[in-house]
């Protein structure tokens, strides 16, 4: 996908060399008149668009100081973009709708998803680092995936982008949108824990990361530091000493 800012002449260059889809930001693409053109493209090579907003480049947002009106600020960019596409009878499109603020993000997805059916692409833009990124990003995709809103999603994180497939896979995953992969039941410890069950839990990530077929890895017994693990078949392994039984 390309994802172009400011000057819609590269978009039509990226179309031309056979890109698969075609991102805006209608905050800084440009006027109606140079969508029209990327438009008119972009159907002729049968190239998906997605409408980004995103709150940082949009100037109207900066009017209003509550998130419902920031929000509905958003949505309304978003479907002045969308009415453009269909007056040229173009229907292949996806929206985003980002903000740094959770509340504003989660409001004007909603209220856009009122307003017409098209695939939605989530995301808290400018989330933050690993650590504080994720936690934000949890928190407000959390909400909308567990409204059934979105389609496709992005954790944006100040990181390695390796780390926000990681991190996007395992919130899949903690909500139930992902059977696959390994999910670990580990106990925060209490007085009677008498292991290192933290350096334990830690050993056990890095020796089952790669084991794909796995669903689940449950703890049995804080006193053997046992667990069992149940994979598509039913097989059970345990871990102890730094070995799997």
């Amino acid at each position: 996908m390309a994802d172009i800012h400011f000057d819609y002449r590269i978009a039509l260059e990226a179309i031309k060399r056979g890109i698969d889809k075609l991102r805006i930001n209608p905050g800084n693409i440009g006027s109606k008149d140079k969508v029209e053109i990327l438009v008119k493209e972009a159907k002729k090579a049968h190239v998906p668009i997605r409408i980004g907003i995103n709150a940082g480049s949009l100037k109207e947002i900066h009017n209003f100081t509550d998130s419902v009106s920031r929000a509905k600020a958003l949505a309304n960019a978003a479907l002045d973009h969308v009415k453009i596409l269909e007056k040229h009878s173009f229907k292949d499109i996806v929206v985003s709708l980002k903000a740094s603020n959770i509340d504003t993000t989660v409001q004007a997805y909603k209220f856009f998803a009122t307003k017409r059916n098209y695939p939605l692409h989530l995301g808290i833009t400018e989330a933050g680092s690993t650590f504080s990124g994720t936690i934000k990003s949890a928190a407000g995709l959390g909400i909308m995936l567990y409204d059934g809103i979105g389609d496709t999603l992005r954790v944006s994180l100040t990181a390695d982008p390796v780390e926000e497939v990681k991190m996007a896979y395992f919130l899949l995953q903690s909500m139930g949108l992902r059977n696959s992969g390994l999910e670990i039941v580990s106990c925060p410890t209490c007085s009677r824990c008498q292991v290192d069950l933290i350096k334990i839990v830690s050993e056990v990530e890095k020796k089952t990361s790669a084991m794909k077929n796995l669903k689940k890895l449950s703890k049995i017994c804080v006193f053997s530091f046992s667990w069992t693990v149940h994979n598509t078949t039913h097989h059970r392994y345990f871990y102890r000493f730094g070995k799997f039984f």
